[in-house]
């Protein structure tokens, strides 16, 4: 799709849609699955594995009941009032 950027300027969200289709589908779309399969896949595999060994350190915290937690707090006060 080879338009001039005044001509993509007034599109509304319906005409985006239909020109990210035409992009999708046109003589790129071997580039756009290269793309895709290289960047996009890697992050979303390292972002669901972040996500899993933050919620895993967290059952952990909440197993334990917090009590680091509160002791660490208590004696973030008393260096405070030294």
């Amino acid at each position: 799709m080879e338009c001039e950027p005044e001509e993509l300027q007034f599109l509304g969200a319906a005409g985006v849609y239909s020109a990210s289709a035409q992009v999708l589908r046109g003589p790129h779309r071997l580039l756009f699955a290269r793309i895709v399969t290289a960047f996009v896949l890697p992050l979303s595999a390292l972002f669901l594995l972040g996500l899993a060994i933050s919620h895993a350190l967290f059952r952990h915290i909440e197993a334990d009941g917090g009590s680091r937690l509160a002791d660490f707090s208590s004696l973030k006060a008393q260096t405070k009032s030294v």
